[in-house]
C-alpha cells in the first residue's frame, strides 16, 4: 500500500513538473504566440480620436487581412476604443484604452463598405465613426 501511494504521488509531482517547464514565456518583444505565424497584412489603417471624432472620416483597404488602430491621445480625458460593422461582422469591438495608449483590431475584410467605430460607452454615438472602403 506505501508503495502504491508513493508511485502515485511521484507520478504527479514529476507531471507537474513537465507541465511547468512547458510554460516558459519566451518574451521577443513582439507579443506574437511562439510558432504562430502572424496574418500577412493587405492595409494598416491609423485614426486618431480627438474631441468629436476620428482625424478621418473615411479610410480605404484593400482586401485581406487589415488592423485598426485607435490613437487616444494623452490629452483626451477619456477611454476610447475601436470596432468595426459591415460584412460578415456585427458590431465587433475591441479594447478601450485610457488616454496616452493606442488599441488595434486585425480583421479580414472583403470588397464593400464598413463602419470603423470608437466602441467605448456612447462614443460612437458622439460621431466617433469612419467610413471604410475595401477595393481592389
Amino acid at each position: 500500500m506505501i508503495y502504491k501511494t508513493r508511485a502515485t504521488g511521484l507520478m504527479a509531482a514529476v507531471l507537474a513538473i513537465g507541465l511547468l517547464a512547458g510554460c516558459g514565456d519566451s518574451d521577443d518583444g513582439d507579443g506574437a504566440t511562439p510558432g504562430v505565424k502572424p496574418p500577412k497584412l493587405s492595409g494598416d489603417i491609423a485614426l486618431t480620436a480627438e474631441k468629436s471624432g476620428f482625424d478621418k472620416s473615411s479610410v480605404t483597404a484593400k482586401p485581406g487581412t487589415i488592423k485598426i488602430t485607435v490613437t487616444n491621445p494623452t490629452n483626451s480625458g477619456s477611454e476610447h476604443g475601436v470596432g468595426i460593422t459591415g460584412g460578415d461582422y456585427e458590431n465587433v469591438k475591441g479594447a478601450p484604452v485610457k488616454p496616452g495608449r493606442s488599441t488595434s483590431l486585425t480583421v479580414a475584410v472583403k470588397e464593400g463598405t464598413y463602419t470603423i467605430f470608437d466602441s467605448y460607452k456612447d462614443n460612437r454615438e458622439k460621431g466617433f465613426e469612419s467610413k471604410l472602403t475595401v477595393k481592389k
